[in-house]
Order: structure tokens, then C-alpha cells, then sequence
């Protein structure tokens, strides 16, 4: 009853994106990684190609860490193509804590569910 159970993941990086770097983890789908300031010390991000500009799948914690890890990203992982769209998953804030920020900085506008939207105001 205690014996381990076998992993049935297969991960086809041997390490996750460093702060400010990304990886292409299919055709147009980027990998981010950004810190955590609690136990669960990281989020995933995804940003997804889009013509000629960007969807961003999620945003990080709200804070000024995460916050300088964008501004990393902006010239190098974005280059200099903007953010048209973010969508959050939900209201948790490592997902939601840089919509407001990321939405005013590029002039786009966020779409997540309602019940999520309702819950997080």
C-alpha cells in the first residue's frame, strides 16, 4: 500500500525556462517561468504566437520581481511584438496579478470566465 507509484509523466526538457528565458515547447506555444514568493514557488505562462503580436496565457504574481522578469521578455522573448490579448485561467494571483499591468502596457484587453472575473473583484 506505500510503495511509490511509478511516474507515468515524460518530460521532454531536462530543465524548465531560468527566470527571463522562454522555450518553444510546440510551433507558435512559448514556456515562461515565473517565481513564486510562497511554498508552490513558481507558475507556468504561456504565450502563444499571433500573427504579428502575442497572447498571453496567464501573467504571474503582481509583484515587482515578476514584474522585472517581464521587462526582460519585452525586447528579448516578445521581440518587440506586442501583447493583443490575455486570457487568465482564474482569479488565483500568480494567474491574475499582472493582467491590469501587462493589459495597460500594451492597450489590450483580457478575457477569462465570468465566475472567475466576478470572483477575483
Amino acid at each position: 500500500m506505500n510503495a511509490p507509484i511509478p511516474s507515468t509523466l515524460g518530460f521532454p526538457f531536462p530543465a524548465p525556462p531560468l527566470g527571463g528565458e522562454a522555450r518553444e515547447v510546440a510551433a507558435g506555444v512559448w514556456w515562461l517561468r515565473m517565481p513564486l514568493p510562497f511554498a508552490l514557488d513558481h507558475i507556468n505562462l504561456w504565450l502563444l504566437a499571433d500573427d504579428e503580436a502575442w497572447t498571453q496565457i496567464d501573467t504571474g504574481y503582481g509583484d515587482a520581481a515578476t514584474r522585472a522578469l517581464w521587462n526582460a521578455h519585452f525586447p528579448t522573448t516578445l521581440a518587440g511584438r506586442p501583447i493583443r490579448r490575455v486570457i487568465a485561467t482564474h482569479y488565483h494571483p500568480d494567474h491574475l496579478g499582472n493582467a491590469a499591468w501587462l493589459c495597460a502596457r500594451f492597450g489590450c484587453g483580457i478575457s477569462m470566465p465570468q465566475a472567475e472575473y466576478l470572483t477575483a473583484h
